[in-house]
């Protein structure tokens, strides 16, 4: 079965291009193609075309085949260009290979064209789905970096080196959040701060609370998997409520970064506490009732007591009478 392949020749010969035609369809390959000599009508080709292999002559009168693999480049970085010349310098071919070309092949040797040609299309295949498969990573990372920004959590990338974390990034709403503490850091400065120094000086948090949180890291990283933890923290008369959660990112077995994930919760936790006050305080108000109502009760008792006893009593009757 023979192999097909669309080919855009530069080249000012006919007779030149007809003998590559043969010599490929004898090799197996079943040809598509389109000649120029120009370098517009190289440029709309290029724009209108769908070409496999661009093969081109060195010596083209009014144009140039190093002018021409410039053009080919600046429009297309993957196509194969492969220069097919009845007679090139060493220097020449190099500056070739230097500009971008695959393979350079002299007219009077044409034996190697074909396996040329079948290298350079399989190669050119590889490198299209390589660039796919970047553009495809392009678009996922330009995606996670959207959420990454515009989530409401606070989010940070911590990179570990050692027993140190060192901060590698973090998006928007961790640095609104953290800079009612310390206002004036950018996003960019956070970049090679130590988590430590964060913690500990940018936050003052207590020591016990540092090695706390950093201990939920370490076991993050030594388990493999999400640790959580919620820290309250204080500083110039404001405080912060934060759950944390830190997800270890690994590189096969070992854990080269930790994601950082904060939800504030500092309405919840304050409006949970102003709930529990007001709980306490109905319950010593209906502790104040009971004890009250038990005392008008007695009162009450007592009254009637009274009344029993002045109202049995002979003497207090005769007095009435």
């Amino acid at each position: 079965m023979k192999i097909p392949v669309n080919i855009l020749f530069i080249e000012d010969s006919i007779a030149d291009v007809e003998l590559i035609i043969l010599e490929l369809e004898r090799q197996g390959f079943s040809i598509d193609w389109v000649r120029v000599d120009s370098k517009d009508a190289l440029i709309e080709q290029l724009k209108i075309g769908e070409w496999d292999l661009v093969i081109s002559d060195h010596i083209i009168p009014g144009f140039s085949g190093i002018k021409a693999l410039k053009v080919v480049r600046s429009k297309n970085k993957v196509i194969p260009f492969v220069l097919v010349s009845g007679a090139i310098g060493e220097e020449q071919a190099v500056q070739y290979i230097k500009s971008g070309a695959q393979d350079y092949i002299l007219k009077q040797k044409m034996l190697r064209l074909a396996s040329v040609v079948k290298r350079e299309l399989e190669e050119a295949e590889t490198k299209k789905k390589i660039l796919k498969a970047e553009q495809k990573l392009k678009e996922s990372n330009k995606r996670l970096s959207t959420i990454y920004n515009h989530t409401n959590d606070c989010m940070s990338l911590l990179k570990v080196e050692g027993l140190h974390l060192i901060f590698e990034s973090v998006n928007d709403s961790f640095l609104e959040c953290y800079n009612k503490f310390h206002e004036g850091i950018e996003k960019e400065n956070y970049k090679g701060i130590l988590l430590s120094y964060f913690l500990s000086e940018l936050i003052t948090l207590d020591e016990d609370k540092v090695n706390e949180f950093l201990t939920t890291i370490r076991d993050a990283i030594n388990g493999r998997r999400r640790r959580k933890i919620i820290l309250n923290f204080r500083n110039k008369g404001k405080q912060l409520f934060m759950e944390s959660r830190f997800t270890p990112i690994l590189d096969g077995k070992l854990c080269t970064h930790i994601l950082w994930v904060g939800s504030d919760i500092t309405e919840s936790i304050l409006a949970s506490q102003k709930m529990e006050s007001t709980n306490q305080e109905l319950l010593k108000l209906k502790i104040q009732l009971e004890y009250e109502n038990r005392y008008l009760l007695e009162e009450s008792n007592l009254k009637h007591q009274f009344d029993d006893i002045i109202y049995s009593s002979n003497e207090f009757k005769s007095i009435l009478l």
